[in-house]
């Protein structure tokens, strides 16, 4: 199966709520039922889990036979969307798939075909029509008067036929490109909702720089020296941020910002 709806549905069962399917197979809250996350979450189940049963754990691979191929990338963990693009390919045309047969695409296109097979055998008779009326009244005197009624008469019901065909052709042809559509819409929506989380698990975190450094450690020092009363226990705070690695030059505009020292020459009295 390609898609939940139709695995669950061939198993016989309905298709089970988004916190029932985190607690059956370990997904976690962060699971939401998006359709990047069900792609990923069939892959999962392709095996044939039986009913009743959980599956792996999330973070855990099954091991495949050599040579079989699988719906994971190797050293990923099972349920990840994969960050190679062969793997993205894949299992957005399994995606795509499950949606053409959810909407019964497939039966439709037969459906088109069959009516046009018989537009043709219609539209064969019509234009052999009077052909065939002049072989089999070719033996006897029968004027043409005669003849063109019979054309009339037997033209008539083939002429309403094709235009019944033609009818139900136009539908069945509105039908299909109203569910292509929706299709290509929600294929797209997909691929577009994996790859931002793909975006999401591979992007590196951002290194704090020198300045984000210096002023988180700034705002440390002065939620520090604001509990101090004078500038003597100050001080000896300052010598003790100095002790547990804090920036002395942070340590000391801090505490004249707070404490300014009344020394002229503008000298620490603990250096």
């Amino acid at each position: 199966m390609s898609n939940l709806w139709s695995y669950f549905k061939q198993r016989g069962e309905t298709l089970p709520s988004i916190e029932e399917r985190r607690q059956r197979y370990g997904l976690g809250g962060e699971y939401s039922g998006t359709a990047a996350q069900n792609v990923a979450l069939l892959s999962r189940l392709g095996g044939g889990t039986p009913a009743g049963q959980p599956a792996q754990p999330a973070g855990q691979q099954a091991q495949q036979p050599a040579g079989q191929p699988t719906g994971q990338p190797a050293g990923q963990p099972a349920g990840a969307v994969p960050t190679d693009w062969r793997g993205q390919m894949a299992q957005m045309e399994q995606y795509r798939t499950g949606l053409t047969e959810q909407q019964g695409i497939p039966e439709l296109r037969a459906s088109i075909g069959g009516l046009r097979k018989e537009i043709g055998r219609t539209e064969t008779l019509l234009e052999s029509l009077r052909p065939d009326i002049d072989a089999r009244t070719q033996d006897f005197l029968v004027p043409e008067a005669y003849r063109r009624r019979m054309e009339a008469v037997e033209r008539q019901p083939l002429t309403q036929e094709l235009a019944g065909l033609t009818r139900g052709l136009g539908v069945q042809e509105e039908a299909l490109s109203g569910r292509m559509s929706d299709v290509d819409y929600r294929s797209q929506l997909a691929s577009q909702l994996m790859r931002e989380q793909v975006g999401r698990e591979t992007k590196a975190p951002k290194k704090a720089s020198r300045t984000d450094l210096r002023d988180k450690e700034s705002s440390e020092i002065a939620r520090f020296f604001a509990v101090q009363g004078t500038r003597e226990e100050a001080e000896e705070a300052a010598k003790a941020m100095i002790g547990q690695g804090y920036s002395p030059d942070v340590v000391y505009d801090e505490l004249e910002r707070q404490f300014p020292n009344p020394k002229a020459n503008n000298q620490h009295e603990f250096d």
